[in-house]
This record gives C-alpha cells, sequence and structure tokens, in this order.
C-alpha cells in the first residue's frame, strides 16, 4: 500500500520544465517539450543526440480549440512515436460543433428534461463551460442551471484560473480570468456529496455535468442511474468512449446497462457531437505527421485500437511514403540513435 510518506517522496523528485527549455540527460542526450495543445500543459517530448532525434507526442489537441493554442507543427523528426486515437475517424465540422451543442440544449429545454454530460475532468469541461457560457452570453439558449459536480473538475478550473499564459492569447485576463472564461448565471459548483444529492432537487430542465467521461465511474454513474431511465433525459457524449465501458454501450445504443449493481433501462435519448473531443481527428493526425514525412525513417502509431492503428499507419505508408507501423502489446523495436 502506497501512504502519503510515498506520495510526498515521489513528489519531492518532480521538477517543472517549461516548453522548449533543453534539459541535459546522461550520454549526450537532451530533451526538450513541446506544445500538444491537448489539454492544459500538455506536451510532446523531444530526445535528441547529435543530429538523430526521437519525438514521443502524447496524445495530439483537436483544433481549432477555444480555449487552448494549437498543437505545435513538427519539421524534422528521425523517428516518430504518436498517438492515433482517431486515426480513421474523422470528426464533425468543429465551426459546426457550438450549434450542434445549441441544438442539443434546446431540444432538452424544450421536453423539460435534463441533460447529462459525463465529461473528463481536465480541458473537456472547461471547453463545455466556455461554450455553455458564450451560447447563453449570446441569448442563443435560455439561462438554466448548470451543474458542475465533480471536485477534481472544480479544481482543475482553478489551474485554468492560475496558469491564464497557456491559454490562447484572446483569452488571457489580468485579474480573475476564470470569472471571466467559465462563471456565468446559472452555474452551480457542488463540491460535496451532499451537495451533489441535493441535485435531484433542482426540476428540470437542467444540465449535469460529471466525470467520469466514459461513466466508468464517478459521480455521473449515479445521476446516469436516475435519469436514463427517464424520455425526456438527454445524454451528451464528448468524447472518446473505450471498448468494454459503459460510455461505449450507450454510444452504441444500449437499451438497458448495469449501473452500481443494478440493471437499469435506458430510455434516455443519446447524442453524439465528437467534434469536441480533446484528440485529434484522422485529417488533423494526418496533417501533423506531414511536417517529418521527409526525414522520418520511422513512425510508430501508439494509443488506438488495433484496426485503427492499422487503418493509419498504412494511410501514411501510401501516401507519404514513411515506414509506418502500429505495434502492438510486447512487440520490441531497436532504433539506431
Amino acid at each position: 500500500m502506497y501512504t502519503n510518506k510515498d506520495i510526498d517522496s515521489a513528489l519531492a523528485l518532480w521538477k517543472t520544465i517549461g516548453y522548449h527549455e533543453e534539459m541535459p540527460l546522461p550520454d549526450g542526450v537532451t530533451a526538450e517539450l513541446e506544445n500538444t495543445g491537448h489539454i492544459l500543459g500538455s506536451a510532446m517530448v523531444e530526445f535528441s543526440r547529435g543530429e538523430s532525434n526521437i519525438i514521443f507526442t502524447g496524445d495530439i489537441g483537436n483544433t481549432p480549440d477555444p480555449i487552448l493554442p494549437d498543437p505545435e507543427p513538427l519539421h524534422h523528426a528521425r523517428y516518430l512515436v504518436m498517438e492515433g486515437v482517431y486515426g480513421d475517424t474523422p470528426h464533425e465540422n468543429r465551426e459546426h460543433r457550438r450549434e450542434a451543442l445549441e441544438d442539443v440544449v434546446e431540444n432538452t429545454i424544450r421536453e423539460h428534461g435534463t441533460l447529462l454530460i459525463p465529461a473528463f475532468s481536465i480541458e473537456r469541461t472547461q471547453e463545455i463551460l466556455f461554450e455553455i457560457k458564450t451560447m447563453t452570453e449570446e441569448h442563443r439558449i435560455p439561462p438554466v442551471p448548470v451543474f458542475l459536480d465533480s471536485p477534481l473538475a472544480i479544481d482543475a478550473t482553478e489551474l485554468y484560473r492560475k496558469h491564464q499564459s497557456f491559454l490562447k492569447k484572446g483569452l488571457r485576463k489580468d485579474g480573475d480570468g476564470e470569472e471571466t472564461l467559465f462563471n456565468f448565471p446559472g452555474l452551480r459548483k457542488t463540491y460535496t456529496t451532499d451537495e451533489s444529492k441535493q441535485i435531484k432537487e433542482t426540476p428540470a430542465p437542467k444540465i449535469i455535468i460529471a466525470g467520469s467521461g466514459m461513466s466508468n465511474g464517478g459521480r455521473i454513474v449515479f445521476h446516469e442511474k436516475e435519469y436514463l431511465p427517464l424520455p425526456t433525459t438527454t445524454l451528451l457524449l464528448v468524447g472518446y468512449q473505450a471498448p468494454g465501458s459503459m460510455g461505449r454501450a450507450l454510444l452504441e445504443g444500449a437499451k438497458e446497462v448495469r449501473v452500481l449493481g443494478e440493471k437499469v433501462p435506458v430510455r434516455a435519448r443519446t447524442e453524439n457531437v465528437s467534434a469536441y473531443s480533446s484528440h485529434a481527428d484522422r485529417e488533423a493526425l494526418f496533417a501533423f505527421a506531414v511536417g517529418v514525412a521527409d526525414t522520418a525513417e520511422k513512425v510508430f502509431i501508439v494509443c488506438s485500437e488495433p484496426k485503427t492503428g492499422a487503418f493509419f499507419s498504412q494511410r501514411l505508408r501510401d501516401y507519404l511514403g514513411v515506414a509506418a507501423s502500429a505495434p502492438q502489446e510486447g512487440d520490441t523495436v531497436e532504433l539506431e540513435f
């Protein structure tokens, strides 16, 4: 078992590194971080030695993002290890995603229903809050109670206020930027369990944003147990739903799910707006790889379902002529570096 002492010892080893700060490592290797525009402070890592380098992208952001800057483009990599979550799937037109969200909100209000939004606590939640705030201020939707029912998301939103240098330049404000960015009439932050339980006392229409984003746990499952049986409920999925997750089952049209050990009928309407994903889609990933097509000796597609990785690596081979592959668990690759 880990204790607080173990956590303190581990955190004592952490060192904060800014973007584009060259960090020396053993054997003549240096490391440098570059912005991937995925979540606040996300970074890819470039390891270099002499003229050779290898880049591990981690998660690549979906552009254009209303809050974060675009991922930094690549221009040179001998080896590239890149994510491929949506390597075979295009998102809907991101320019129209706010309209899609607006339609879902308006339909829910018209039916005097409850809108459930399972959302990851970092980036997805802040993006949805920003969009609802904008639509409310522009009088595109009437003000309704919006519950941010996630202690982690509430704390993460505070981080966005404290670290505005990572936001798009047009959003950086002096003073209390969180008030400017995310707060709006009707928003209620329910930090405690008791506050969360009281949400059901607020009559519909209302919006509930809670984790986890794939409905695998967190407070959203309690709300799903309460509201999925109601035909006036709308479940809005705004992110990737992994195979085997309850979110994936709901996305695929399950008529019944097991929640907290009980079978729950699904009479709610399920909507999906994948353009709110924080991951780049098929076209954006391809455009990202184009930047190193002339220099890359090998490209490895990771963090994807097997069929997705196979499709995307084949696409890179066919259209860019690069040696791309999608290694699976247990595969070993030796590289000259």
